[in-house]
């Protein structure tokens, strides 16, 4: 099977759990024992709210009795046709490794990186080697640093892993999960004791004592497949890269979605419309971003025969003002193909409304400029001045 043809029906399962938005962190938790993902609802579980991951819960550090609708992360629905190269972009733009998929409103199930990764690994491009995608510049630290110290790079750098070496030399691993399983254990932290006195004493105490020492690694120049076997295997998020020649020299780090990005670039190279979204004010985990592409998606498709080659990039700002408690949304679109340039403002409450005032008033543009006219089809010519008569005088 080509990989355009692995569909996201191909690759269901139903390790997820719902929950109620109004939920809280403790409940979450206990729901995510053995399940790698909760779905989140509103009240009635019948409007999709969003995804829920233990990673997020403990990146949060926030108390367990905090409701989970201040750390859902908004996770696009997938279509059972959609091909793996669509999802892997998704899963890499919205920075979630586990996406839903809806048929006609009703969840079908989960596709997950675990499950693009058995697929993957019987493909050509797993044939490429480590060196060609692994992260090379790594933060490290040392054995005799506090734990608190790995913490603190972590939040600052926003990772979840520091290679831990010593003279030199690879001694071990230690990871966000590691420091939340010793100092702050979500799953025990409700109950009352010394837990204020033990996290302050771990976090005095040195990596060496936490880190993992027996690492599983991976050579420079080994092939993608040997990489994506080990992970499934020992269910690692992300595997050292040594040297060749000295297993105990860092070289660097190659995770899940560093195997991801190359997929990525294929739905790039597919599309003869790039869309890019620049999200402003912290919008990158509120706003619904594959209905903003589809929109987008919808416009390219209906207005292809002008287009040509090129890209629409869409800048979107989110202003105090509110009406029925959706926001003021600004967004900013510029179409530049090899045939025409277009820039529009428009604004609209929520994002919905935004995307597609500025994209009707793309629409209107292409009608006032004469280069752009003599490229529209008769029949959408004649359909446009039905609808919004225009001045089309010179």
């Amino acid at each position: 099977m080509e990989i355009n043809e692995i569909k996201a029906k191909d690759m269901l399962h139903q390790e997820y759990e719902k929950i109620n938005e109004d939920e809280t962190i403790s409940k979450a938790l206990s729901l995510l024992e053995g399940k790698k993902v909760l779905l989140v609802f509103e009240k009635d579980y019948e409007n999709y709210k969003g995804v829920l991951t233990e990673k997020k819960i403990n990146r949060s550090f926030l108390d367990p009795e905090t409701k989970i609708k201040k750390l859902v992360m908004h996770a696009p629905k997938l279509n059972p046709e959609d091909n793996i190269i669509k999802i892997s972009r998704l899963m890499f733009e919205n920075d979630i490794l586990q996406l839903p998929v809806f048929e006609n409103n009703n969840i079908l199930g989960i596709v997950d990186d675990t499950e693009i990764l058995k697929k993957l690994q019987y493909q050509n491009y797993s044939e490429k080697t480590v060196n060609e995608f692994m992260s090379k510049n790594i933060i490290t630290i040392t054995p005799e640093e506090k734990v608190g110290r790995a913490l603190a790079l972590m939040r600052k750098k926003g990772i979840t892993r520091l290679p831990v070496l010593e003279a030199g030399k690879l001694t071990g691993l230690i990871t966000l999960h590691d420091i939340i399983e010793h100092v702050y254990r979500p799953k025990e932290r409700f109950e009352a004791g010394n837990y204020f006195d033990e996290k302050v004493s771990v976090l005095d105490a040195p990596v060496k004592d936490i880190m993992v020492k027996n690492l599983i690694t991976i050579k420079e120049n080994s092939k993608l497949k040997e990489v994506m076997s080990l992970m499934l295997e020992y269910n690692l998020n992300s595997i050292i890269v040594v040297d060749e020649n000295d297993s105990l020299k860092l070289k660097g780090l190659i995770t899940r979605k560093d195997l991801l990005e190359p997929l990525t670039k294929l739905y790039e190279e597919t599309k003869p419309i790039h869309i890019h979204l620049i999200l402003r004010n912290e919008l990158k985990e509120e706003a619904p971003k594959e209905e903003i592409i589809e929109e987008i998606e919808r416009f390219i498709e209906k207005w292809n025969d002008i287009l040509g080659e090129g890209t629409i990039t869409a800048d979107i700002q989110k202003h105090k003002e509110k009406f029925r408690k959706l926001p003021l949304i600004f967004t900013r679109l510029r179409i530049t193909t090899d045939k025409i340039k277009v820039i529009v403002n428009a604004n609209g409450w929520g994002f919905e409304q935004s995307i597609k005032n500025a994209l009707k008033t793309a629409e209107e543009e292409f009608f006032k400029y004469k280069e752009i006219r003599t490229l529209i089809p008769r029949k959408k010519y004649v359909e446009f001045l039905d609808l919004a008569p225009l001045d089309l005088e010179e």
